[in-house]
């Protein structure tokens, strides 16, 4: 009712009573008209309908909300906040999950309603005023009814400790008018679980597959059906065609919905080339799409397709050959052949590395012979081939290999092709060597080290001490100097074009100095970084005796290939893995650079600290590129 209609409806009933007073005292009031005067309002309760209150759906539905009797009530449904303060502010229609007392007429907090969608119903001149139809504006009507949907779903309600989902309606704007407080219940429906299908292969072998299928969340009065099928084909199914494996679970074999399916698959049914699934659906029925309960592939590994279908193993042919010098005439080369199945029997060649494709009736190689197939016994046979001395070049490798008789070596006829393992004595048995004449008085062949020392002249890494009678000395006990362990090392390694740069990267070498681009190009490679001065510069310091420990980290920093990790026990006595270039020492040890010096205790030293001898120096070299 608005106010309007209320101030008419009270100035009719001042009028009736002033009239009826006016006739009474003028003798002209009837006793039958008191009978037709107007009985007071009677305000109409409100009342809310809600279109669907049970089983909506749990992720989303749309219900239709109407309702009567929202009539003004001033001033207990006039607002006490902007922007309807003071007039009429109709109510809140909202889904929402609120406390078992959530009224604002009871003084409930804003906390005890937790609302997911609302609307608001005012009268039609005031939907725009709080924002229109998108902030959620309906219209109640002047007869006090209103229509709105409301879209309701299972919402997140842990902000409150209880409650209950509903469609509720309270005064806006502030209002507190009780009559106004409506609660219409509603419930979802029961949340389905799916049944669940878990497949595996229990055991596999010749026989066939064990499958194994955990069921879950089932609930059928009849049980279910499993079947194991091959992968896209559910739709096949039927009374004729039950897949690879087929079994009834029956009611009884299930507790709370759960069982487990074991179904042996022979292995006559199955291909490995093939893949597999688990369907289950309702017994009693056939697949369809309101039967079926679960479909899962099945995994069966490589491994176990293997146990159901082993595979028979391949014999391949084997070669193996073992190699003879014989003094300054050849190699002499023993080939072994193992598994080999041939009419024609075999043939064997000595051929240079990487020349296979390279073979013929014409080009056989260095040395070639016919294994008969009378010489075979069960499939192996031996023969022998002698490599003569002119058809030879050490420097480079060499390779056996065999291949069926009456053919050219191909991959289809290939038997085997294995290296040729010539020692480094064989070679020096068939290509004597003669020492070579080395100036340095001060080393005698036979001599610890003459070999070693010899090379260092050969390889034009040390032109030895010239003397005042012109005679030249190797020196071989005297130490090495930083400087000359420099000059060895750029010797051996340096690049061609290497150029020093103008400044010195040490302040007590100048570029000027004998060794100056030696010195430089140890710092220039990550070699030496030089000793730190406490001013920050570095020195070379390159008259001093180098130490052995600092040999060791020259030559660990110039090996370039994959070192292995230091070992946690020290292979030397006087080096500790705590020690500062234990890795260093420990790898020349691993890298066959030093055999350390042997104790009598049986566990050799290095003498980290001891100077590096030049026969010493001569010896780690040679090891190197050896």
């Amino acid at each position: 009712m608005t106010a309007q209609k209320s101030w008419r409806r009270r100035s009719a009933s001042v009028l009736a009573t002033a009239t009826a007073v006016l006739l009474a005292a003028s003798g002209a009031l009837l006793a039958p008209a008191a009978a037709n005067a107007e009985e007071p309002a009677v305000a109409a309760t409100p009342t809310v309908t809600v279109s669907k209150t049970t089983d909506l759906n749990r992720d989303g539905e749309t219900v239709t909300v109407t309702g009567s009797g929202f009539l003004p009530s001033a001033p207990a449904t006039s607002g006490t906040r902007p922007p309807l303060a003071g007039k009429f502010t109709g109510a809140y229609v909202a889904f929402g999950y609120f406390a078992e007392v959530w009224q604002p007429s009871t003084g409930a907090p804003a906390t005890a309603r937790k609302t997911f969608t609302t609307k608001w119903a005012v009268e039609a001149a005031d939907m725009q005023t709080i924002g229109g139809d998108a902030a959620g504006a309906i219209e109640v009507r002047p007869d006090g009814t209103f229509e709105t949907t409301l879209t309701v779903s299972e919402q997140d309600v842990s902000a409150l400790a209880a409650g209950n989902y509903g469609i509720y309606t309270y005064p806006g704007g502030g209002a507190k008018y009780a009559p106004f407080e409506t609660y219409t219940p509603i419930t979802f429906a029961p949340e389905t679980v799916p049944a669940d299908v878990a497949p595996s292969v229990a055991s596999a072998t010749t026989a066939g597959l064990t499958v194994k299928t955990e069921l879950s969340n089932i609930s059928h009065p009849m049980g279910a059906y499993v079947a194991v099928i091959e992968a896209g084909t559910s739709a096949e199914i039927d009374q004729d065609n039950m897949g690879v494996g087929f079994q009834w679970v029956q009611p009884s074999n299930f507790v709370g919905g759960a069982a487990t399916s074991t179904i042996e698959v022979p292995a006559a049914k199955l291909d490995r080339a093939k893949s597999y699934e688990v369907l289950v659906w309702n017994a009693h029925s056939m697949p369809t799409a309101d039967t079926i309960l679960g479909l899962a592939s099945l995994a069966v590994s490589p491994t176990q397709w293997e146990a159901v279908f082993p595979t028979a193993p391949v014999v391949k042919p084997s070669l193996a050959a073992t190699v003879a010098a014989e003094a300054n005439v050849g190699l002499k080369v023993t080939a072994k052949l193992a598994d080999v199945t041939s009419n024609t029997g075999a043939y064997i060649a000595v051929i240079e590395a990487g020349t296979a494709a390279e073979l013929t009736a014409e080009n056989m190689g260095l040395a070639a012979d016919w294994i008969t197939p009378a010489k075979f016994t069960n499939g192996a046979a031996t023969a022998t081939l002698s490599v003569p001395k002119a058809k030879l070049d050490r420097t480079k490798s060499y390779e056996i290999v065999s291949w069926k008789a009456h053919t050219n070596p191909t991959l289809d006829s290939l038997y085997g092709t294995v290296k040729l393992n010539v020692t480094a004595a064989q070679w020096n048995s068939v290509f004597p060597t003669v020492a070579p004449k080395i100036p340095f008085t001060d080393v005698q062949a036979g001599d610890k080290f003459y070999k070693e020392i010899s090379w260092m002249y050969t390889s034009k890494l040390s032109t030895g001490i010239q003397q005042p009678n012109g005679t030249v000395t190797y020196a071989p006990k005297a130490n090495v100097s930083r400087e000359a362990m420099a000059a060895f090392l750029f010797r051996q390694h340096a690049p061609a074009n290497y150029k020093a740069p103008a400044k010195s990267p040490f302040t007590d070498v100048q570029t000027t100095d004998k060794f100056y681009k030696e010195i430089a190009w140890m710092k220039t490679a990550g070699i030496s970084t030089g000793i730190k001065q406490s001013n920050g510069t570095f020195t070379y310091q390159p008259k001093s005796s180098i130490s052995r420990e600092a040999m060791a980290a020259f030559m660990y920093r110039l090996d370039e290939g994959k070192k292995p990790a230091a070992p946690k026990v020290s292979p030397f006595a006087d080096m500790q893995p705590s020690s500062k270039f234990y890795k260093e020492v420990a790898w020349m040890k691993t890298s066959g650079l030093s055999t350390g010096i042997k104790q009598p205790s049986g566990k050799p030293t290095y003498a980290p600290k001891s100077n590096v001898t030049r026969e010493a120096m001569a010896a780690f070299l040679y090891r190197a590129v050896k």
